[in-house]
C-alpha cells in the first residue's frame, strides 16, 4: 500500500501558509492582470475593474463563510 501524506501548509517563519490559500490568492491576482489587460483592449477604465474586483473578492469570501 502506498503511504499517501499531502502537504497542507508550510511555515514562512513564525507564519503558516495554507496551501489552499495560496492558490486562491494566486488565482485571484492572475484573474485581476487578465481583466485590466482585456478592459485596456476595450477601452474601458480600469478603475471600474479594480471596483468590480473588491465586490467579486467581498462576495465570495462572504458566500464561502455562508456555505461553509
Amino acid at each position: 500500500m502506498i503511504n499517501f501524506n499531502p502537504m497542507h501548509h508550510f511555515y514562512l517563519g513564525p507564519v503558516r501558509i495554507y496551501i489552499h490559500g495560496l492558490i486562491l490568492a494566486i488565482a485571484l491576482i492572475t484573474c485581476f492582470i487578465l481583466a485590466s489587460r482585456k478592459a485596456k483592449e476595450h477601452n474601458l477604465d480600469k478603475k471600474n475593474v479594480l471596483d468590480s474586483f473588491v465586490y467579486v473578492v467581498v462576495g465570495a469570501l462572504v458566500g464561502a463563510r455562508l456555505l461553509y
